[in-house]
């Protein structure tokens, strides 16, 4: 039961999670789609940059992709 005091959302559960492992590009993907969701394109940007920098596949990018457009950067 010690997890469930990390979960508030998803998005506190993923950062505890990255200050453990900062080098998982799942978590930082999964982070970067949360921030996302919630319209934090620029915190978006940088975890997901930062999740293709340690595994480029097209999940990654896709976000990317979604953050550059809604900072209308691209």
């Amino acid at each position: 039961m010690i997890r469930n005091q990390d979960w508030i959302n998803q998005i506190t559960l993923a950062r505890h999670d990255l200050a453990i492992n900062p080098d998982n590009y799942q978590l930082q993907n999964g982070l970067g789609y949360e921030l996302l969701n919630t319209g934090d394109y620029a915190n978006a940007q940088q975890h997901l940059l930062r999740s293709i920098q340690l595994f480029p596949n097209n999940t990654n990018w896709d976000g990317l992709g979604i953050a550059f457009v809604k900072l209308h950067q691209l």
